[in-house]
């Protein structure tokens, strides 16, 4: 082996190598940049912190350019994790019209659930909340405010493992 050994290894821990088109071999190497114990953003193991913000424009159930990385990451992470479910709940500003409020609400988990399942999620991990939550807008607020509450949450449920430790707490009265 000697000095030219990486830290990649195969079933027989040798370490791996890569055969060229030409048939010379060199050691299997990471990239520059991703270490092991951190997940590539490519692959969905990278960490997803909870909950995922989602922010839309004005009067529009179509997600802004700067949300679209954290669904993808959301949906890649749901993806490898099947286990694993999420809540969406979807918010809007009611500026007089409680009905078309409600409607921009839904519109947008459904926007938000469609882009998922379409990334890798399947639509058993996703429960949209259809009571929508509206937040009024102030005569005097600013554009943050009002922004603010032009978004969908993407809340992480608790692992099933947790809930079942639990459950079987209560029943056994541990």
């Amino acid at each position: 082996m000697g000095s030219n050994t990486n830290d990649k290894q195969g079933r027989s821990g040798r370490p791996l190598k890569v055969v060229g088109r030409n048939g010379s071999l060199r050691p299997a190497r990471r990239k520059k940049g991703t270490s092991k114990s951190k997940g590539d953003a490519g692959d969905g193991s990278a960490p997803v912190s909870f909950p995922v913000v989602v922010e839309f424009v004005r009067a529009s159930p179509t997600p802004g350019p700067e949300s679209l990385k954290s669904m993808y990451e959301c949906a890649r992470w749901l993806a490898r994790h099947r286990a694993e479910c999420v809540t969406v709940v979807g918010h809007a500003n009611n500026r007089g019209w409680t009905k078309a409020a409600k409607a921009l609400a839904r519109a947008r988990v459904a926007a938000v659930t469609d882009l998922l399942v379409l990334l890798g999620a399947k639509p058993a991990q996703l429960i949209p909340i259809s009571a929508t939550r509206l937040h009024s807008v102030p005569v005097g607020s600013t554009l943050g405010e009002r922004r603010q509450h032009r978004v969908v949450v993407i809340f992480r449920h608790e692992p099933p493992q947790v809930r079942l430790r639990q459950t079987l707490r209560r029943a056994t009265g541990r």
